[in-house]
């Protein structure tokens, strides 16, 4: 064994056991009428006893590879509330930290998400003051959510600028925008 081959952990294996129980379901009894001869008005009949069920045990054994995960990057710490910052405030600065460890926004995006009636129903100032509050590195948000566009469809470089800057995309500046997709070399 080499030094190298030493040093190398071996890729994570799980043997999974799959045991499938298939339960056959039993005839109906059948149902016979003879009639015999020569009286007409005699009728015999004659039932047969079900066949029992029949159960069937099958076990299949598969191993899989399971990959280890990577780790998820550490979520920002959430900012020190200012003295003097309202409830709403609060709740509000919580809400979009929770939105940028979640996903990657605009600073316009992350206030129209605070703000929505489909959002946090913040009141505008609120989401405004929390969204100050954040120490965010805006053109790094738009690499990020430049990376889920990919994810989610092919863009060409323009075309994921245009919607990194769309009022109905990213809402991110034309500068944050074409910083991200040189960063992800399109």
């Amino acid at each position: 064994m080499s030094a190298t081959a030493a040093q190398q952990s071996p890729e994570p294996v799980e043997t999974v056991t799959v045991i499938e129980t298939v339960t056959a379901e039993p005839e109906p009894a059948e149902t016979v009428t003879v009639e015999a001869e020569p009286q007409p008005a005699e009728t015999v009949t004659i039932e047969a006893e079900p066949e029992p069920a029949e159960t069937v045990t099958e076990t299949v054994t598969e191993t899989v590879t399971v990959e280890a995960a990577e780790e998820p990057e550490p979520a920002a710490e959430a900012p020190a509330v200012p003295d003097g910052a309202t409830l709403a405030q609060q709740n509000a600065l919580e809400e979009a930290q929770d939105y940028i460890d979640f996903s990657g926004f605009s600073r316009q995006g992350l206030i129209d998400q605070l703000s929505s009636e489909y959002g946090g129903q913040y009141d505008l100032a609120d989401a405004e003051w929390a969204v100050d509050q954040l120490d965010i590195d805006w053109k790094e948000q738009a690499v990020r959510e430049a990376e889920a566009y990919l994810d989610f469809s092919s863009f060409s470089r323009q075309g994921l600028i245009d919607q990194l800057s769309s009022e109905y995309g990213g809402q991110f500046t034309v500068d944050q925008a074409t910083y991200a997709v040189d960063q992800l070399g399109l």
